[in-house]
């Protein structure tokens, strides 16, 4: 039997991702995790994936393990379907929409194809480096497309934005604006939830099981 192992996390989709990730917060039986890790990142049906030998189960999640520990760099831009999408170009006027919706999306395992949704949309317009992207209408516009999306750019934009949003809620400390103090709530209990073990359980920390 051959198979096609990704070597980076690149060649990973985030929607495979995910379903990796619900069935390690569903149990501990690392056995079984690495059985599905081969079947999910590798389309191998599981009933072929028991069959192989143990040397090369063990090779293959080896593999896998390096993929995910390798360094990554965030990308602003990437092709999907032939669609260019674009990272939001503009932080500083980013709306109250985007900004609720991301800090709800954010390190919520069942919801990262939503966060990617609104942090990327498609570019409309670009002169040199500079481009705009769609207006953002909801998350439920582009988030089914971006569970096929790679799954280095959504870690990476996840992790970007994270310490972002922790950098952001220090700068907006001791203000007595009320629109600020709202926000500041919103950003806090984000955090919150994060810290709780949210964007820690998707980051790739995945080690080698067999």
């Amino acid at each position: 039997m051959k198979i096609t192992i990704p070597e980076s996390t690149s060649e990973i989709k985030l929607g495979d991702y995910q379903k990796y990730v619900s069935i390690v917060n569903e149990t501990d039986d690392e056995t079984f995790q690495g059985l599905k890790m081969i079947e999910l990142f590798c389309h191998v049906p599981l009933r072929d994936v028991s069959k192989m030998k143990m040397t090369d189960v063990s090779s293959t999640l080896e593999i896998l393990n390096k993929a995910f520990t390798a360094k990554r760099k965030f990308k602003r831009r990437f092709t999907l379907n032939e669609v260019e999408f674009g990272f939001i170009p503009d932080l500083e006027n980013i709306s109250m929409g985007e900004y609720i919706d991301i800090t709800e999306y954010l390190g919520d395992n069942k919801n990262l194809h939503k966060l990617m949704a609104v942090l990327y949309r498609p570019i409309k317009e670009q002169t040199r480096d500079l481009y705009g992207i769609e207006k953002y209408e909801g998350s439920e516009t582009y988030s089914d497309v971006m569970k096929l999306a790679p799954l280095d750019v959504c870690l990476e934009a996840s992790v970007f934005f994270y310490h972002l949003t922790k950098d952001l809620l220090t700068a907006m400390r001791g203000s007595s604006d009320p629109q600020v103090m709202k926000v500041m709530d919103l950003v806090q209990k984000s955090l919150l939830q994060q810290n709780g073990g949210g964007i820690q359980a998707y980051l790739p920390l995945v080690e080698k099981v067999i």
